[in-house]
């Protein structure tokens, strides 16, 4: 599906490497007339410590600051990331959304992961 969507021009897969050409994080940016979002991200753990996550969004702001109005570097209701992507600068857009269920039983199972999910 990414494969596809690159041949478009609306996904571009963005990675930072060591001398060694070992990939350490890797970023999915989708595009559309303004916006750049920056979709998915990723980081050897063990390498976390290298800011290449950092430089892939400095590269990103650097590549569209000339073509596009926005970045929006998604992620930020969750506070550790919001306050990461925080130091790029910017202004955090609150975002709403809205749930509906076909049955009792969907909502009911929606609500118990969301619950369970902040344990993990």
């Amino acid at each position: 599906m990414v494969g596809n969507l690159m041949k478009t021009g609306l996904v571009e897969v963005n990675t930072a490497r060591e001398a060694s050409g070992q990939v350490v994080a890797l970023q999915v940016i989708v595009l559309d007339k303004n916006t750049v979002y920056t979709w998915i991200y990723g980081t050897i753990p063990e390498k976390n410590y290298t800011g290449a996550d950092s430089l892939l969004i400095w590269e990103a702001i650097k590549r569209y600051r000339n073509t596009h109005k926005f970045l929006d570097l998604m992620g930020a209701n969750i506070p550790s990331i919001a306050f990461f992507k925080k130091g790029f600068g910017g202004k955090l857009t609150p975002y709403y959304v809205t749930e509906r269920f076909s049955s009792l039983i969907s909502r009911i199972s929606f609500r118990a992961y969301t619950k369970i999910r902040k344990f993990f």
